[in-house]
């Protein structure tokens, strides 16, 4: 407000670094709305001639960007530690043309230094490949560089690279690491400098820099190798490990078991995980397929179903070896104690961790095609070897930046995702347009380094990833505890909703169904206790021990036992959705309708213990705790059941998966 008063009064000082950023991160997201806040605030904020006089300090062109080298040379001088960093290498797609803007052509195959043209017609570039610094001791990242390409071979590439390393070592930043995905030319790109990928007396998973003969290790993206060893199972069908079969029909059989059941047995399997060659480039659908809710899963229905499952054991353990793996490498935070794969890499956890990482190797190492074909040997070896190479670099890696200051390494900054999240946040600049051509490109390149405080020609400082702009916050919602479901008025909405119910089926649940409403009442139990429940009442809720073979696999020492009478009240609501499954969608206030229905079968089958009774001798008759507590079970419950109803229902009407298969083909053909 009094930069607003101060610039009324035409007092036009220089504007605050916060104001800046606030006005490159809007105009950034939204042109549109950027002009409508300037309108509504009588043009407090800049004018577009003045963003996009800011926006020309930097050169933006192809080849390595200059005013970025001198922030990280700033960045390192003031810096009163070592700045360690991983380099990423990957390409983005673009449209393939040349578009003249009265100055130059936009378009052609650029490296970034005068090239001689053999043909009247310039070759268009369909790639721009992009270099990324990565902070591993700190909070920002940086695009470097970047060069329209068509097609360029391991040796160019590897060229490009070793340039890439001269530069980044002229500034002063401690770089031990490359990372990038499993594309045959980045392999040849490693091999042109030195690696050797092949297991045996001469593997050598680095590179040798030329100027300060250390070591550079090379990592494979664990997204890409995740994403390709769930390809070449479910491709193969069939893997072997010492003898026995690993299936990917176990995981159809889970999806199409829980799909019958109506309940999942703590996983996130759905229809689109099995078809998921519409969605290969889909980490998130690999991820929770070779997941270790799976691993439990399997091991589950393996108790309950031993017909249908062959080998769910072996399969079982895939997941399991695979999520430990991908865990290792996708460490995002220093606090996380959950599980040993889950913690930074420390002097404290070094030993447990590669001892644990050998064992995975070994693993791999012994998985076959066939009864005879070694899966390192196969045409399918990079998801694989990948793993493998990424789980002994990284120990090698931590052994070098330790003995230079390194406390801990959170390992997702190796990973490629920090480049792909630019690579969509570049798309996103076009809005419609989310494959922009090479002007579009070296436009939105540009303003995403602005946007992100890199101020070449003022103080030269780098504060990547510190902007936090735009945020969303959210609000405490009221308290789930008697919120007026339940009252009179509801008795004729539930009267009419069953009166004509004659075909009512008597539903009976499997053990199957009951295990995992069990699991599911430990979850309305942990929900509920964040409400304001009484010490008393809250000793009904939880038992010592349970049955639940579900439970009893997934708990860590952090899920929660429920009672008994928890787990009535979640069988009754269980039951009575399944009867009247055939209302759900048809029904006005279908929430209201299941509650009341719940709670007149159960109210008088629970918590009748001695010490409830006393505890509600003194309150209300109709309204005690007793009564609040059955409700807001009951209500927890057929909330959660109404939400997977809905998405089980779309989940089953949809037949084929094809929105992300088609748009990324059309990135592909540089349309």
């Amino acid at each position: 407000l009094n930069e607003i008063l101060k610039r009324k009064k035409g007092l036009r000082k220089k504007y605050p670094a916060e104001l800046r950023a606030f006005a490159l991160t809007l105009n950034f997201y939204s042109p549109k709305a950027y002009k409508y806040v300037r309108k509504t605030f009588k043009n407090f904020l800049p004018d577009l001639s003045t963003i996009r006089k800011w926006y020309s300090v930097l050169d933006g062109r192809p080849g390595f960007t200059h005013e970025v080298l001198e922030a990280l040379k700033c960045k390192v001088f003031k810096s009163k530690t070592p700045i360690f960093c991983n380099l990423v290498v990957d390409e983005i797609a673009i449209r393939q043309g040349i578009v003249y803007d009265g100055k130059r052509y936009y378009g052609p195959v650029d490296l970034g230094i005068h090239m001689s043209n053999d043909t009247d017609v310039p070759r268009q570039a369909t790639n721009a490949l992009v270099f990324m610094v990565v902070a591993l001791n700190d909070h920002w990242k940086v695009p470097v560089g970047y060069f329209l390409i068509d097609a360029l071979n391991g040796k160019e590439r590897a060229s490009l690279l070793e340039k890439c390393f001269e530069v980044i070592y002229e500034t002063g930043v401690i770089l031990h690491s490359v990372t990038f995905d499993g594309a045959i030319v980045n392999l040849s790109m490693c091999t042109a400098l030195g690696a050797n990928f092949q297991l045996g007396n001469n593997f050598q998973p680095y590179i040798i820099h030329s100027i300060t003969k250390e070591k550079k290790f090379c990592f494979f993206d664990p997204c890409h190798m995740l994403k390709l060893v769930r390809n070449t199972l479910g491709d193969k069908l069939v893997l072997y490990y010492k003898g026995k079969s690993i299936n990917w029909q176990n995981i159809v059989s889970l999806q199409t078991l829980q799909e019958t059941e109506g309940l999942k047995a703590g996983t996130k399997l759905t229809k689109r995980h099995i078809l998921y060659k519409n969605s290969k480039m889909n980490v998130k659908l690999a991820a929770q397929t070779l997941s270790d809710s799976v691993n439990t899963a399997l091991k589950v229905c393996n108790q309950y179903f031993p017909n249908q499952f062959t080998n769910a054991e072996e399969t079982a353990l895939f997941c399991s070896i695979f999520n430990d793996a991908f865990d290792i490498l996708n460490v995002r935070s220093k606090f996380c104690k959950k599980k040993k794969c889950n913690m930074p890499l420390t002097n404290e956890n070094y030993n447990e961790l590669k001892n644990y990482a050998g064992i995975i190797i070994e693993y791999i190492k012994q998985l076959q095609y066939s009864t005879n074909e070694s899966i390192l040997k196969s045409n399918r070896k990079t998801g694989f070897l990948g793993f493998i190479i990424c789980l002994i670099n990284i120990f090698d890696l931590f052994d070098i930046l330790k003995e230079k200051g390194l406390k801990y390494l959170l390992t997702y900054k190796i990973n490629q995702d920090h480049l792909e999240t630019f690579f969509s946040a570049l798309r996103s600049r076009g809005g419609f347009n989310d494959n922009p051509n090479a002007k579009q490109f070296e436009s939105s390149y540009k303003r995403l380094l602005v946007r992100h405080e890199i101020e070449a020609s003022e103080r030269g400082n780098c504060l990547i990833d510190d902007v936090q702009i735009l945020y969303a916050s959210s609000a405490n919602k009221s308290n789930i505890i008697s919120d007026g479901i339940f009252t009179e008025a509801n008795d004729t909405i539930c009267t009419d909703a069953f009166d004509h119910d004659y075909l009512s089926t008597l539903w009976s649940l499997s053990s199957y169904i009951e295990d995992v409403v069990k699991y599911i009442s430990g979850f309305v139990i942990r929900k509920l206790l964040r409400c304001n429940i009484c010490d008393t009442c809250s000793i009904f809720l939880t038992a010592k021990s349970t049955d639940s073979i579900l439970i009893t696999l997934k708990s860590r020492g952090k899920l929660i036992f429920p009672s008994e009478d928890v787990i009535k009240i979640a069988k009754v609501c269980e039951t009575i959705i399944r009867e009247n499954s055939h209302i759900i969608f048809k029904t006005k206030n279908i929430k209201n309708v299941l509650c009341m229905k719940s709670f007149q079968t159960v109210c008088h089958l629970v918590f009748n213990d001695n010490k409830m009774m006393e505890h509600i001798m003194q309150q209300d008759i109709f309204n005690n705790h007793k009564t609040e507590l059955i409700q807001s079970i009951i209500k927890i419950y057929i909330n959660l059941r109404l939400f997977h109803e809905g998405k089980s229902a779309t989940d089953i009407k949809q037949k084929d998966f094809i929105r992300q298969k088609y748009s990324k083909l059309i990135h592909f053909k540089h349309q």
